[in-house]
């Protein structure tokens, strides 16, 4: 049974993932259709996971789903967005002044190794997608720095 559980868990971050990633880097644009049993036949699972993602999806506003209609990709809410800038100034503004008090000299080498993977990336012309991904394994390592990992998860 704890194995039943690994795999339902790991098949739902598996599509959840994919899709944030397709709608995070215009592979799905704003107002695209999602059809669920397109997405079950092209992730080869059942329709508890496309679900399961659909409604993280909607509850992180990425998506809109109308009932007995159709789910999309929602549009951008600019005042949303301009809510999340601010927030995100105020958060990196704290961060910066808590990395200004001492990095330990393990951590920036972490941080600096992470920077470099991605300038080679785009040396070899990788994706945005990878490249996004390392950014923010960047960010993620920074915020671990000043203990408020926590706060990067939100």
């Amino acid at each position: 049974m704890p194995n039943d559980f690994h795999n339902i868990s790991k098949t739902f971050d598996v599509v959840y993932d994919t899709l944030r990633n397709r709608i995070m880097t215009p592979e799905l644009p704003p107002a695209t259709k999602l059809n669920r049993r397109e997405l079950e036949a092209e992730f080869g699972v059942s329709q508890t996971p496309i679900r399961d993602a659909m409604t993280r999806l909607s509850d992180e506003h990425l998506i809109d789903i109308f009932r007995q209609s159709k789910t999309m990709v929602a549009r951008i809410n600019l005042e949303e967005l301009h809510t999340v800038f601010l927030l995100r100034n105020a958060m990196k503004n704290d961060l910066a002044e808590r990395l200004a008090q001492g990095v330990s000299p393990a951590d920036f080498e972490c941080a600096h190794h992470i920077v470099r993977i991605q300038q080679l990336g785009l040396s070899a012309n990788e994706t945005l997608e990878t490249f996004v991904e390392q950014q923010d394994m960047f960010v993620k390592s920074l915020y671990q720095m000043t203990d408020l990992v926590n706060v990067y998860l939100c």
